[in-house]
């Protein structure tokens, strides 16, 4: 398998955006819920719409006792299917058509999906990402009882209407200087020691072309996703017409990560469960998973 497996390419998107809508609409399922859609599917199919609320009740009830009963596990399952939905979708961007017979105007749209890259892809989110963010949310929680906390908001002179305000501007600062540097730099070594790189390989993927040229900016992360041809670029690790195949991977990825965060941190730390936090963080992810994985494997 280390060629990957002969896929329809539209399937293989088809069947991850199905799969992504799950994993973004699961923090969220329950059995009130779907209820009201349960009863549509009855009135409107009265047999094969019985066999359908059937089954998405039974997972959406499924969901709410996993999520409530069993958080950290629901909580690594779901960030690991975040990353391995990205990694699948990076591969079908990154993904070469194959070549026209002579004589022929049309091909089957096939791509060699490798299943071992997007289980690599889901492992390392899953231990460099999704575990470490659901702890460090939750100490993270008891930054206004901690003395130095208390001391600097009332240094700060700030009034009391704007400490939770204050708290969450703190959070996120402190998630994009301390956690989001380190994530970054884990997740490109863990795929590349999971590829069975060398330590010196794995390390040299993170500081590989680290001079970045300042005249020449980076595109944004909809500019990379919206145009395959780049991400293709970026895959194979050869020359691309911008001028970003120049910056460093680890300074691309980090500033990708902390400007979006720095938005998406605001609704992500307004909430008071660790779980939800989690939750809503990997709808962000998402796409940012598919970033790391042209980065991680190029």
């Amino acid at each position: 398998m280390g060629d990957g497996v002969e896929v329809a390419k539209a399937t293989l998107v088809g069947a991850d955006a199905a799969l992504s809508l799950f994993v973004a609409s699961a923090p969220l399922l329950s059995a009130e819920l779907v209820a009201p859609l349960n009863a549509v599917l009855r009135k409107g199919v009265p047999v094969l719409g019985n066999a359908l609320a059937g089954v998405l009740h039974t997972v959406a009830a499924a969901c709410q006792r996993l999520r409530l009963q069993q958080t950290l596990i629901f909580v690594m399952l779901h960030g690991a299917f975040t990353y391995a939905c990205g990694d699948a979708f990076a591969q079908a961007v990154s993904s070469q058509p194959p070549a026209a017979a002579a004589g022929k105007k049309s091909v089957v749209r096939t791509m060699r999906w490798q299943p071992l890259r997007t289980a690599r892809a889901a492992v390392a989110g899953l231990a460099a990402d999704a575990i470490p963010f659901y702890y460090w949310g939750a100490a993270l929680q008891q930054l206004p009882e901690m003395a130095w906390v208390r001391w600097l908001l009332r240094v700060a002179r700030i009034p009391e209407r704007a400490v939770p305000a204050a708290l969450i501007s703190l959070k996120i600062g402190l998630h994009t200087a301390l956690f989001q540097p380190v994530t970054t730099a884990a997740i490109m070594l863990l795929q590349a020691l999971l590829r069975r790189d060398s330590w010196a390989d794995a390390c040299d993927l993170v500081r590989r072309r680290s001079a970045c040229c300042a005249a020449n900016p980076r595109p944004s992360l909809v500019v990379a996703l919206c145009q395959p041809s780049l991400a293709a670029a970026l895959y194979r690790g050869g020359p691309h017409p911008d001028a970003y195949h120049r910056c460093g991977r680890f300074k691309a990825a980090f500033l990708v990560a902390a400007s979006t965060f720095a938005v998406g941190g605001v609704l992500v730390y307004s909430l008071s469960s660790v779980a939800l936090q989690s939750a809503l963080r990997n709808m962000g992810v998402l796409g940012y998973a598919v970033y790391m994985a042209v980065l991680s494997n190029s």
